[in-house]
């Protein structure tokens, strides 16, 4: 099929630095944007999300609006390279203090490691309660998924400043895993290596199955 940008296939940005605390308006402008392109079609929308854009469709539907507003104006969603409940990835911008192939500065690495966005994509307390993140530690042995806040903060990856930015993002990690109120799709690549966990004092990175930056494994 065909598609016209801006009728049919209509583009949603958002500043995913600074999300989900840095992005007050950000559901209160996608619901806008839904509910005109419901009115102007008389058709129920279809949500596809990339990446980090799975984390923003999800928690729009389950936090950000009520299930009859989502059945009336939603006939679905694609979820592509989702991130649902975070991902073992992004904990090496806190190990390395280094964001994507940025130069590492001391600069760079405290803006890194007080990101809304990186901490938004922790493991999920719930889902991942029981998944060792670092394993083998000569002074703390292993670290689970709802630990590393813990672990980060006694051993200065966290400062006062990234902690206070991690409190406001923290309740979502603890959000229990929840079906959707509407019939979704799922697309994720589990042939790619990706960082699942670490081992050691250095902090040897163990890979697994997924897309380079998010594992396959979890829900």
């Amino acid at each position: 099929r065909k598609y016209t940008l801006n009728k049919d296939l209509i583009a949603f940005t958002y500043n995913w630095f600074l999300y989900p605390v840095g992005t007050p308006e950000l559901f209160s402008q996608l619901q806008s944007l839904i509910e005109k392109a419901y009115q102007d079609s008389g058709k129920k929308v279809v949500l596809l999300g990339h990446s980090f854009g799975t984390h923003v469709i999800r928690q729009f539907i389950l936090q950000g609006m009520t299930e009859s507003w989502v059945k009336k104006h939603v006939e679905g969603a694609i979820f592509s390279a989702p991130a649902f409940f975070g991902c073992a990835g992004p904990f090496d911008f806190f190990v390395k203090g280094q964001f994507s192939s940025l130069p590492i500065t001391n600069y760079s690495t405290r803006v890194t490691r007080k990101m809304p966005s990186i901490h938004a994509m922790f493991l999920n307390y719930v889902a991942f309660k029981d998944q060792v993140v670092f394993s083998d530690l000569s002074k703390y042995g292993n670290v689970t998924a709802p630990q590393v806040h813990d672990f980060f903060v006694k051993n200065g990856f966290l400062s006062e400043e990234a902690n206070r930015m991690f409190n406001l993002v923290e309740g979502s990690l603890k959000q229990e895993p929840k079906e959707l109120p509407i019939r979704s799709l799922v697309l994720y690549n589990s042939g790619m290596d990706a960082i699942v966990s670490y081992k050691g004092d250095n902090f040897e990175p163990i890979y697994g199955p997924g897309d380079q930056i998010c594992q396959s494994s979890g829900p």
